[in-house]
């Protein structure tokens, strides 16, 4: 589910190409759009997050959509200095910290949470060097 058309190609490309039967994309906004009465085992959102401006509404949201048992999982950025994106234009948060996730998921009811640092991503900063930027993973069970 996304709001870009473009990121819902992207991944419908990459769906196509892997010959996956079990996934599908949804084009719909969270903030403007109705609410979805359709409810999903797994949710899966990736760098998306700090594009949101309040992340604990949409955790708790997205948690609604959820079958009992289902999984929320969540890939974003820990604490970083605002250097990821050139333009920060849309970006409402520069990263998390791990309380704070966990706080969200556990507001929400999830339980089980778990939190692992993912992935380390070298990005070109505009200084014209490289950094490294800390990428978690976060999930829980409803």
């Amino acid at each position: 589910m996304d709001s870009s058309e473009g990121m819902l190609s992207v991944l419908n490309d990459k769906i196509s190409r892997q010959k996956l039967t079990n996934v599908f994309t949804l084009h719909h906004d969270m903030e403007t759009d109705e609410v979805l009465h359709d409810r999903f085992h797994l949710i899966m959102s990736s760098m998306t997050l700090h594009h949101i401006q309040q992340p604990e509404i949409l955790i708790k949201k997205l948690s609604k959509y959820l079958h009992i048992g289902g999984c929320l999982c969540i890939v974003d950025l820990e604490p970083a200095d605002g250097l990821f994106h050139r333009d920060n234009q849309g970006v409402f948060h520069f990263g998390f910290e791990r309380s704070h996730v966990k706080a969200f998921f556990e507001k929400a009811g999830f339980q089980h949470i778990r939190y692992t640092v993912a992935a380390k991503v070298i990005r070109n900063v505009e200084e014209g060097g490289s950094m490294e930027f800390s990428v978690f993973l976060v999930n829980g069970q409803k």
